[in-house]
């Protein structure tokens, strides 16, 4: 039998003998991630990016149980003896007791939370962990997302034994023989180590994309795919490339090899097929054959071990784009801004929108206008956003690059990730989705503009410019907005208000020189300081009329704010996550949620003498400085 999980939700099963769908393990609610099959106790074992393992019987195809509660996704699992050992988006390694499924057969599926089964838990990786491979019969090699590979002892509850700095960028695959591990990743090079040192033995170059799957058969044959749709068969013994194979048009997302017959295996990748390769089918050409179209699922993929940016479609385009470096405020950055805005127009594009790159301000970034559908029986949602990122100022805070999306404790890091790319990414698979399965409801447009980071200049403009496009709007979202806490999303029906302003004071003629004439006038720094202080206190603002007219809290609205699960907002995390001491107002949470969205605020911003701040003896002529004010219902400005 074979196995395939697809994104689905489903593993397809064929029977090899008659290249033919045997049946097909229904349950996960996700894509599938990962595959592990113990052939020893006819049991294969199901990841999902529903954070489940589920465990099934090979032989009469159905579950035997449920493994739950991860903390994010499982993306590699494999198996010695009884424990099941999986590779975490947490950075963890988790082996897990699997006993008790091993003689269920027939009887009633079994249901735990990952911790019932007597987990140990490794750590080590400051990334996520997407390959795993075992030797010597209680050895573990792992691969993760921070370009390491670390080696473990499992005689002693996973005591590390070596940690290897293997790879630039991500170990996204990992094999073993009896006596070498071979790795791979994003520096689109294969590595050969020792497995008793970890001492390294060679370096196979040949890939021209990062290699997303190794696997090894019988004791001469290497396999890799990349995520360019080439796979290479190679001799591990005299590290010779044997073959150049392509028949995926673009990503080769797994292999595996067929172990009854030395020189049989298997790829699949974009293109909805799995291809089965005989090495010996022909001594002079190889001959790729296919399972019956008839048979073929959509969206077939294996996805072993290999890493979540590109098995992910939404991982990977999002790790594109955030390598796009679209600074607006860096003229010397304006061709990055535009390959950011071609990068949606393409994506929008190809994907069925109509699409235009519409000019905003002279010398701006364009803005990218794409729809789909004007089907006048139905409603119009707007969707706006920006491509645009604000300045990477203070590179040695950031524990990676910046521009490379990395995983690391469960999240990812890049800039852009959350403002506002991730958001626009979101949005457009989410609509994308409904398309191809369901059907659209509504009309969709997206209005993405790329100087947002920059008081939006020229986007009004381009927008009133171009009405035929957005006249029939009913709806408008922004996916440009925050959440109460780290796990639940938000959909924001209101903001407060904003009022921009500058206050200036002015005093001498000149600016003066601080040993010369300090001491004898009124200084316009002092005098500034001294007003600004003087308007807030205790976060309350002493602006006379300040409060007037605005609209009182209904009890309606604040029993909203009491049913806010307070796992989502806790003041004291929150107070933490922010580096303060103290926060104003108290520490209850339905009180620090309106002064945080229903309370209007005065915010001082920044303060620039005549003389730019540069000269630290100067008295400055005159001192302005930038505030604003937040206001609610009601609110006059």
């Amino acid at each position: 039998l074979l196995f395939a999980g697809n994104t689905n939700s489903e593993i397809i099963v064929w029977d090899l003998h008659q290249m033919v769908v045997k049946g097909r393990l229904t349950g996960h609610n996700r894509s599938i991630l990962s595959l592990f099959l113990f052939q020893e106790h006819s049991i294969l074992f199901s990841s999902s990016s529903d954070n489940t393992i589920r465990v099934w019987d090979t032989k009469e195809l159905t579950c035997l149980g449920t493994i739950e509660d991860f903390k994010g996704d499982i993306f590699c699992m494999h198996v010695i003896r009884d424990r099941l050992i999986c590779g975490s988006q947490d950075t963890s390694i988790k082996v897990l007791d699997i006993s008790k499924f091993i003689n269920r057969k027939g009887e009633s599926p079994l249901n735990f939370k990952f911790l019932d089964c007597d987990c140990i838990e490794l750590w080590g990786h400051c990334g996520f962990v997407f390959s795993l491979t075992t030797f010597g019969g209680h050895f573990l090699a792992s691969g993760s997302g921070d370009g390491t590979l670390r080696l473990w002892d499992l005689r002693r509850r996973g005591a590390m034994k070596q940690s290897i700095n293997a790879h630039q960028g991500g170990v996204y695959s990992l094999t073993s023989d009896s006596s070498r591990i071979f790795s791979a990743g994003q520096d689109k090079l294969i590595r050969i180590w020792d497995a008793d040192t970890g001492y390294l033995l060679h370096t196979l170059r040949g890939h021209a994309d990062e290699i997303l799957s190794l696997s090894v058969s019988g004791s001469e044959f290497l396999f890799s795919a990349s995520a360019d749709g080439i796979i290479k068969v190679w001799n591990r013994n005299t590290f010779q490339c044997l073959e150049t194979l392509s028949y995926h048009a673009t990503t080769s997302v797994a292999l595996c090899v067929y172990n009854h017959l030395e020189g049989v295996f298997f790829s699949t990748g974009e293109g909805n097929r799995v291809v089965v390769w005989d090495l010996f089918h022909d001594a002079h050409e190889l001959h790729p054959s296919f399972f019956n179209q008839h048979h073929i699922p959509k969206n077939v993929s294996t996805e072993i071990s290999t890493s979540l940016m590109q098995r992910d479609p939404l991982m990977d385009l999002l790790q594109k784009f955030v390598s796009i470096q679209t600074v607006s405020s860096d003229p010397s950055m304006r061709s990055e801004c535009w390959r950011g805005a071609k990068f949606l127009g393409s994506l929008f594009r190809k994907t069925g929108f109509e699409v235009d790159l519409i000019e905003g301000a002279q010398g701006k970034n364009p803005l990218v206008f794409a729809r789909l559908g004007r089907d006048v029986d139905k409603p119009t949602v707007l969707i706006y956003g920006h491509y645009d990122i604000f300045p990477v100022k203070h590179i040695e805070q950031w524990e990676s690059d910046p521009f490379q999306m990395t995983g690391r404790n469960g999240y990812v890091y890049g800039r852009g990730v959350t403002d506002d790319k991730g958001p626009i990414l979101g949005i457009f698979f989410a609509a994308h989705e409904l398309h191809t399965t369901v059907g659209l409801p509504v009309n969709i447009l997206f209005i993405i503009e790329g100087e947002e980071e920059c008081d939006s200049e020229g986007c009004a403009d381009a927008i009133l410019s171009n009405r035929d496009w957005w006249s029939d709007v009913d709806y408008i979202l922004l996916s440009n907005s925050f959440w109460i806490g780290n796990s639940r999303p938000c959909l924001h029906y209101g903001l407060r208000g904003v009022l921009d302003a500058e206050i200036t004071i002015e005093g001498p003629s000149r600016d003066l020189h601080s040993g010369v004439d300090g001491g004898v006038i009124h200084e316009p720094m002092s005098d500034l300081v001294s007003v600004l202080a003087s308007i807030t206190e205790n976060g309350r603002v002493n602006i006379p009329q300040f409060y007037e007219d605005i609209r009182p809290v209904s009890e309606e609205e604040e029993e909203l704010y009491r049913q806010i699960d307070p796992q989502e907002f806790d003041p004291k995390r929150y107070q933490r996550d922010l580096g303060v001491k103290k926060l104003v107002g108290g520490s209850e949470a339905t009180d620090l949620l309106m002064r945080r969205w229903r309370q209007p605020t005065f915010s001082i911003h920044n303060i620039v003498p005549s003389h730019g701040g540069s000269c630290n003896t100067v008295i400055p002529s005159s001192v302005s400085a930038r505030v604003s004010m937040r206001l609610v219902p009601d609110q006059l400005p």
